[in-house]
């Protein structure tokens, strides 16, 4: 490994720490809180639950000014965050639902948003053979992070919701705990490109054919799976369902089961996502988001509740280093950083879409419609995943099965 390599990789299972509880806001705490604590309507619950994605689609505007202001990657990603945990130290200020939707929004969008800038730093600092290995070790101590912290807070607000405030100092901790280890890593300052219009990067769609047809597969597999996220937790906790779990079985259901499954197999999935044939692995991972979604919606007993949160877990140990890295298998090294911000664009769109129609519809439809709409969306993407699961013939240009980019 290289000096930049090992300070990476040193820093950045540090920040894991501080990321991991960050996490816990956005994958349990933040739609509980905002139900339980501030009694809030359904439209508010939708809006929390499609929060998070406005960071991905403004992500491409953010890589834009990231070339214009020539800093370089991590630092600016540290710069964001700070953003993010001064605003949520306005509810430590002055509490309310106002105060802590606002937090917790900007905190989503500076958290995604940088998702672009750290696959840069990932593409520039690790070399290719061991990226999803070193990725994935880092990952590992961030869902052990999620897991600890879920259980942890679950506890202290299963009986007393009042002790949110503190909840929120200890995000606003891990935050700027996450800029001091950001500001540390070592990155260079992306190169600049010419034109001037911030979503430019999108014209890549329409440049490269087979990154194309891969954000349409990951489109209707997200779309499917982003839309029964927030029900996840809806489903514990709303009165119409029958089952009216306490935070703390929220927290195990939804925080500690898939984060504890994540930091026993990313390993194997970071190993896998080096050598294995991308398609499959990609399909693989997506029959197991179906499973996860019909045991815990349709059979209604709390061990079918536990082996959906498993397999969720176990879909999202892969589908995280899926996600995060597989535009480093497509993209040219100078152009993963905008190859990623039309990812996570696209990501925030189906993210944005997904949860404004399936929390409203949850109030009028019953679960196992909804389910059937999330199925057949994933189910679409295997179909599309077939051919070449089948085939495994190297595509003619620019992609290889193997995971190869050639220019």
């Amino acid at each position: 490994m290289t000096i930049e390599s090992r300070t990476t990789y040193f820093y950045e299972r540090w920040r894991a720490v501080g990321a991991g509880v960050i996490e816990t806001l956005s994958a349990t705490f933040f739609l509980l809180i905002v139900i339980e604590y501030f009694q809030a309507g359904a439209m508010v619950q939708a809006i929390v639950a499609a929060s998070h994605a406005v960071g991905l689609l403004l992500s491409p505007l953010l890589t834009y000014f990231a070339r214009a202001s020539r800093i370089p990657v991590a630092r600016l990603c540290a710069l964001q965050v700070g953003i993010g945990a001064i605003a949520l130290s306005g509810y430590l200020i002055k509490p309310s639902l106002i105060s802590f939707i606002t937090g917790g929004i900007v905190t989503a969008i500076v958290v995604t948003g940088s998702i672009p800038l750290l696959t840069q730093i990932y593409q520039q600092n690790y070399d290719k053979v061991e990226r999803g290995s070193l990725f994935s070790a880092a990952n590992r101590i961030k869902v052990m992070a999620v897991a600890l912290f879920s259980a942890g807070a679950g506890w202290s607000l299963r009986d007393d919701l009042e002790l949110v405030p503190q909840y929120v100092f200890v995000l606003f901790v891990a935050m700027l705990f996450c800029v001091y280890c950001l500001w540390r890593v070592p990155s260079l300052p992306l190169a600049p490109r010419p034109g001037h219009f911030p979503y430019q990067s999108l014209g890549l769609l329409k440049k490269n054919r087979e990154f194309r047809w891969l954000i349409i597969v990951w489109m209707f597999m997200g779309f499917g799976n982003l839309m029964m996220v927030p029900l996840r937790t809806i489903f514990l906790v709303d009165e119409q369902f029958g089952l009216e779990y306490s935070p703390l079985p929220v927290a195990l259901l939804t925080g500690v089961i898939p984060a504890l499954t994540m930091f026993f197999f990313t390993r194997m999935w970071g190993a896998l996502f080096d050598r294995m044939n991308f398609f499959v692995l990609r399909f693989i991972l997506n029959l197991l988001f179906v499973f996860s979604i019909m045991f815990y919606f349709l059979v209604a007993e709390f061990w079918a509740l536990v082996l959906g949160s498993f397999l969720l877990g176990l879909a999202f140990a892969g589908g995280a280093i899926a996600w995060s890295l597989w535009v480093t298998k497509v993209a040219p090294p100078e152009e993963v950083a905008d190859y990623m911000s039309v990812h996570t664009c696209m990501t925030g769109v189906r993210a944005v879409i997904a949860p404004l129609i399936s929390v409203p519809l949850i109030q009028v439809l019953p679960i196992h419609w909804i389910v059937l709409i999330s199925a057949s969306s994933i189910a679409i993407s295997l179909i599309l995943l077939g051919p070449e699961v089948i085939s495994r013939k190297e595509r003619p240009k620019g992609f290889r099965l193997t995971g190869e980019f050639r220019e």
